[in-house]
């Protein structure tokens, strides 16, 4: 009924699904408040700040079968639905790199496997691991030095990108 999975495999799917449980919730897991900048408590996305999101979406439907609005939905409901629409666009945008940086084909498998290591890593990150972290040469070295790149640099002083289970 269930086939064997590997060690790694389950460690991978664990840390997506539970980056997909911490990341909407923001800063509410810390209690802290937020501080005054582009990524506010206030209101709904607009959408001008939605519709860039669009197209990214579309560059990951074979490893997010997700709709366009559930995600939109997941986003809005956040703490901080500005901040978590940078995050997921920056994991979108590094998977995009990756892929078209790789060279030959990646297969479907592949492709999944990078989509879920990038969720492993912007949970490391948001956990408190640095951006240099990752062992030099290594594929979450790659994957968090094209985070870095595509995340605004003001997100890691925001008190609600950092999660904590105190």
């Amino acid at each position: 009924m269930f086939e064997k999975r590997s060690m790694k495999t389950v460690i991978l799917l664990g840390a997506a699904l539970i980056f997909s449980l911490i990341l909407p919730a923001g800063a509410a897991a810390q209690g802290k408040a937020g501080s005054a900048s582009a990524f506010s408590r206030q209101g709904a996305l607009s959408a001008e700040e939605i519709e860039p999101l669009r197209a990214l979406k579309e560059s990951v439907r074979d490893v997010d079968t997700k709709s366009f609005q559930e995600t939109i939905g997941e986003i809005q409901e956040s703490d901080y639905p500005r901040l978590t629409l940078k995050i997921r666009a920056a994991m979108i945008q590094a998977y995009a790199d990756i892929v078209r940086e790789t060279p030959g084909e990646m297969d479907i498998k592949q492709k999944r496997w990078l989509y879920n290591r990038i969720a492993l890593n912007m949970a490391y990150l948001q956990f408190g691991a640095g951006i240099h972290d990752a062992s030099a040469g290594s594929v979450d070295s790659l994957i968090r030095r094209k985070l870095s790149e595509h995340l605004p640099q003001d997100v890691f002083r925001h008190p609600a990108f950092r999660i904590s289970l105190e």
